[in-house]
C-alpha cells in the first residue's frame, strides 16, 4: 500500500514541477506555478494545494511503512511459531507416543497365570494412563494458550489499523 502512496505522490510531483519535460520547461511559470501563464493566482493556489498532496501522500507512506514494521511483521511473526506444533512439541508427543507403544505391548501381552506379573502389568497400565492424562492436560493447556495468544494479537493488529487509519484522518 505504501508503494503506491509514494508513486503517485510523486507522479504528482513530476507533473506540477515538470521534471522530466525537457530542456524547456514550460509547464511551470516564473512563479513555480503549474501553468504556462505567468502571474495566474488560480494554478498557483492549485500548485500549492498538489504540493501539500504530495506531502500527505508520503507521510500517508511513511505511516504504512512504519505500521508494517511496528505492526504486521511480529503478528506475522507470531503466526510463524505456531506453523509447526510437531516441531515445537516432539518432546510432548514422542513421550505421548512412548507411553502408547508401552500400554499396547503390556495389553497385548497373554495374561500370565503368575499373579505377580498380573500385577506388575496393571501397575504400568496404571501409570501410562496417568502419563497419558498429563500429556493430554498439556495439549489441552497449549490448546488454550494458542487460542488466547491469537486472540490477543488480532485484537492488537486491530487496534493498529484503527491506530494507523486514524492517524491518516489527522493528515
Amino acid at each position: 500500500m505504501q508503494h503506491q502512496y509514494r508513486r503517485v505522490s510523486y507522479a504528482l510531483l513530476r507533473l506540477i514541477t515538470g521534471h522530466d519535460t525537457g530542456e524547456n520547461n514550460d509547464s511551470v511559470n516564473d512563479e513555480g506555478a503549474w501553468c504556462w501563464r505567468d502571474g495566474c493566482k488560480a494554478c498557483l493556489s492549485l500548485t500549492k494545494a498538489l504540493q501539500s498532496t504530495v506531502e500527505s501522500m508520503q507521510a500517508v507512506a511513511d505511516m504504512y511503512k512504519s505500521h508494517i514494521n511496528d505492526m504486521c511483521i511480529p503478528w506475522i511473526e507470531n503466526f510463524n511459531e505456531y506453523s509447526y506444533p510437531s516441531r515445537s512439541y516432539e518432546p510432548l508427543i514422542d513421550m505421548h507416543m512412548g507411553t502408547h507403544r508401552k500400554f499396547k505391548e503390556v495389553s497385548e501381552e497373554n495374561i500370565s497365570k503368575d499373579p505377580e506379573y498380573d500385577m506388575d502389568a496393571e501397575t504400568i497400565r496404571s501409570r501410562c494412563d496417568t502419563v497419558f492424562n498429563v500429556t493430554l492436560a498439556e495439549v489441552d493447556r497449549i490448546h488454550d494458550e494458542r487460542v488466547q495468544d491469537f486472540q490477543e494479537n488480532t485484537k492488537q493488529y486491530l487496534d493498529g489499523q484503527i491506530e494507523l487509519y486514524e492517524k491518516v484522518l489527522f493528515i
